[in-house]
């Protein structure tokens, strides 16, 4: 059991958490109630647990379309919003055909320091945490045109890495509330 577990933080540790979450709850399902007290009483494996989840719940919610509204739809692009149950906020969701390198894109993610090169709307960008390899908090300063002003928002993201069972990668972000 606890090479598994050592497994599992690799994989996790390597991005891959749908990987990690199945073997994880694979293990757990055939180790009954002890695995999962045992699982219950290490902090980092409850965190992994939960991230796996939610990474899990978010693909699931992706993958579905009832509750979106398709507000574009260009040739290689589609834009999709929703209202978010209970809040004053929407979700925007976006496909794309990207044509660049996986490194490319990904540094675009994991490089914060570069957004203000990158992207002319953002005047400054700030790590404040980074908990794992591919989650990070980070603040933003955001030029709007008039007649709106400039924003300052944080941010919290994480990437997947499902190439190799799922055949999708995606990245996560939403707004930091206190």
């Amino acid at each position: 059991f606890a090479e598994m577990l050592n497994r599992v933080e690799e994989l996790y540790d390597e991005d891959k958490i749908f990987q990690a979450g199945r073997l994880l709850e694979g293990a757990l399902g055939d180790g009954g109630e002890s695995a999962l007290e045992l699982v219950g009483q290490h902090p980092r494996m409850s965190q992994i647990r939960k991230s796996c989840k939610d990474a899990t719940e978010m693909m699931s919610t992706m993958k579905k379309l009832d509750d979106w509204v398709l507000c574009y739809n260009g040739k290689q692009t589609k834009v999709w919003y929703k209202a978010e149950t209970g809040t004053k906020y929407k979700s925007l969701r976006s496909e794309a055909v990207l044509r660049a390198d996986m490194i490319s894109l990904l540094s675009i993610v994991y490089e914060t320091d570069l957004h203000p090169d990158l992207f002319p709307f953002i005047s400054e960008s700030e790590l404040l945490l980074q908990p794992a390899r591919s989650k990070k908090i980070v603040r933003l300063s955001i030029q709007a045109p008039w007649p709106l002003k400039a924003r300052e928002t944080a941010l919290f993201g994480y990437a997947v890495d499902g190439l190799d069972e799922d055949n999708c990668y995606f990245v996560y972000f939403r707004e930091v509330v206190p």
